[in-house]
């Protein structure tokens, strides 16, 4: 491991000094990207990317916005120590890089190497994605959860202040990983492996609203998880706000189930990981919170408005999907 190779100050009008300092961990995850830029506004942000993030348009708009970029090559307990020294208070976020030989093991060794170093800094507040574990829930694996349940394991036996963030299923999923899959015409499917069960979702460009929420109501939220949504939908009434929105599209639930994707196998790394992720999802209810998440985040919309705010970005999606 090597030490940091480059800290740059973002630049503009006004001073930082008189703010609290938040440091992230990392930006090259989008939940801690969005964070960063979502509290710069209010906060010192230094935010933490690996030099393999690859994304050199997401550090040059952190710098518009302020924040001070730190570039490391990897963690050390000497790099994470002097980010986090004189901070307020840190969010982390780690990231699961399934293409990475044991990647469950390697997202909670470098979790628990900034835990702590938030220790050693005396961090007032941390606040950090969690998830109720699915491997010990119902005897499957779905590391990219357990990981940060492990991570959350050691923030309590260090008994440091903090919160737990458990995001549910983000909105941005339908650029990516579920986007529309045309088979006729203007007819799509969805591909979300959730049949008839409703599950919560929320759009990502809220995250920095909520942790900066979180961080306002100080001591009252230590020792607790914030299970956040902002609806539950089934894939049935997603397709059909969906079409309604993007008409002349028309968009329905594939019915796709669990096993469907876990037959992905190697063409989608961590595709069985994912998929029991979803068939817990199935199977359990987490009690994501509406209304706490409404009085973190008053600016919080549904899916449908976030559809209708999307418009153009899924008009594109669709005439490119061919």
């Amino acid at each position: 491991m090597t030490a940091a190779t480059d800290s740059t100050e973002g630049r503009r009008e006004g001073s930082n000094d008189s703010k609290k300092s938040v440091a992230v961990f990392t930006v090259n995850n989008e939940v801690g990207f969005r964070v960063a830029m979502g509290l710069s506004s209010h906060y010192r942000v230094k935010a933490v990317i690996l030099s393999d993030g690859g994304d050199d348009s997401r550090s040059e708009s952190l710098k518009e916005n302020g924040v001070e970029v730190h570039i490391a090559d990897e963690f050390n307990k000497e790099t994470v120590f002097n980010i986090l020294h004189g901070c307020y208070a840190c969010f982390l976020a780690t990231k699961t890089v399934f293409t990475e030989p044991n990647f469950q093991q390697n997202e909670i060794e470098r979790g628990i190497l900034v835990v702590e170093q938030c220790k050693a800094a005396n961090i007032s507040h941390l606040i950090h994605l969690t998830h109720v574990t699915v491997e010990f829930s119902i005897g499957i694996l779905a590391r990219q959860n357990d990981a940060k349940e492990f991570i959350e394991r050691q923030i309590r036996k260090l008994a440091i202040p903090s919160t737990g963030l458990i995001l549910p299923v983000p909105y941005e999923v339908l650029f990516t990983v579920h986007k529309p899959v045309r088979y006729s015409g203007h007819k799509y499917f969805l591909k979300i492996p959730m049949g008839e069960t409703a599950f919560d979702g929320i759009s990502l460009e809220h995250v920095g609203e909520i942790v900066g929420g979180i961080l306002a109501q100080g001591p009252k939220a230590f020792g607790k998880d914030y299970a956040v949504s902002a609806g539950k939908l089934t894939v049935e009434e997603m397709a059909s706000i969906m079409s309604r929105q993007l008409h002349p599209a028309d968009i329905r639930d594939a019915k796709m189930t669990v096993n469907e994707l876990r037959q992905q196998g190697a063409e989608t790394p961590g595709s069985e990981d994912i998929a029991n992720m979803y068939e817990f999802m199935s199977r359990m209810d987490l009690r994501h919170n509406i209304d706490l998440t409404r009085s973190l985040c008053p600016s919080l919309l549904s899916f449908d408005q976030w559809v209708s705010k999307q418009r153009d970005q899924f008009k594109h999606i669709l005439t490119q999907n061919k």
